[in-house]
């Protein structure tokens, strides 16, 4: 879907990435250009990302991805097919003045035929594959803590990106995160991803998210060929 706002042509559209138990919903949001940090940020200043945030967050989109390009995605767990289909209506048929409903919490994982039967009925009415994603995760032992990371890639037909995630374990306390911290860990992990070129943090607020995601970086790219160099750097990083 494009439209034009702020003197800029941007495109949204919608996506899903399906797990074992769960789909992976998320709305994305790409200038037709990549903008200049000056531009993207007479656009925060200006409550257009913020404004868009509120929106989706109505429809359940709750984890808001900003990058530096002007570009954002929004996520959500759903566990039916029909769940996204509903968020496709939503979409197709947006109104910035409606109020619709927040989904149904998902209690169960779908079925795999039934999200196929979805993925070719969407693909019958003109929606399309907009990008192909890799992941690789293990764990990773780090200032005594056994970190468990993941490595992402997506490459589509005019951007890529790429990120890094960690967990900690279960029993990982507000005291383990404060002993980790005085080592000074998650600043020079910080420095060394910026280094690479990505931007994101250490999440302290974590022991308030059910997925206690503990680090979230990306690094977007209007190269969707240098994706690949950016993702094989980061594999070959290593927090310590």
């Amino acid at each position: 879907m494009g439209f034009s706002a702020f003197g800029h042509r941007w495109t949204l559209f919608l996506g899903a990435t399906l797990w074992s138990r769960a789909v992976d919903l998320f709305i994305g949001l790409w200038p037709k250009k990549a903008l200049e940090k000056k531009e993207a940020l007479r656009l925060q200043k200006a409550g257009f990302p913020a404004d868009l945030s509120a929106l989706f967050r109505g429809w359940g989109f709750n984890r808001i991805v900003l990058s530096s390009g002007g570009s954002m995605s929004c996520h959500r767990k759903v566990s039916r097919p029909s769940e996204i289909a509903r968020s496709q209506q939503i979409l197709e048929s947006l109104d910035v003045s409606a109020t619709p409903g927040i989904p149904t919490r998902p209690r169960t994982g779908p079925r795999f035929d039934e999200f196929l039967r979805w993925m070719r009925r969407s693909r019958s009415v003109g929606w399309r594959t907009g990008s192909v994603e890799f992941r690789k995760s293990n764990q990773q032992r780090a200032c005594g803590v056994r970190w468990r990371v993941r490595y992402d890639l997506a490459i589509g037909p005019t951007h890529g990106w790429s990120w890094f995630f960690a967990w900690p374990p279960r029993d990982f306390k507000k005291a383990d995160w404060r002993r980790v911290e005085r080592t000074g860990f998650f600043q020079r992990s910080t420095e060394e991803l910026t280094k690479l070129g990505y931007k994101g943090h250490w999440r302290p607020g974590l022991f308030s998210d059910p997925d206690r995601l503990a680090a979230e970086f990306w690094k977007p790219t209007d190269e969707p060929a240098g994706s690949r160099k950016d993702f094989n750097a980061l594999l070959r990083w290593r927090p310590r």
